[in-house]
């Protein structure tokens, strides 16, 4: 399972961006993505979102995790020109 993020606090994780998001079927999300990732392995645009996004989700989910008391950890601490390909399943 490919996790771009979680977040969570002394208590344990509490949530994460990953498959769950990116192969998701409904309209429905509420992880740190903000919807930007919804769906997106499953027409193959999740690298390229990843890649076009990043900056911009990163700072908007470090702020909610900070808005919510929450610590974030994006995917391995790889910058982002290593991460991983996404392919659909």
């Amino acid at each position: 399972m490919t996790t771009l993020m979680s977040w969570g606090n002394s208590d344990g994780i509490k949530g994460r961006c990953d498959d769950k998001c990116h192969n998701a079927t409904g309209l429905d999300c509420d992880c740190m993505c903000g919807g930007r990732f919804h769906g997106r392995a499953r027409d193959g645009s999740l690298d390229k979102a990843v890649r076009q996004h990043w900056s911009e989700i990163e700072k908007k989910a470090r702020a909610r995790a900070e808005r919510e008391g929450y610590d974030i950890t994006f995917t391995n601490g790889l910058p982002l020109e290593k991460m991983p390909l996404f392919k659909p399943k």
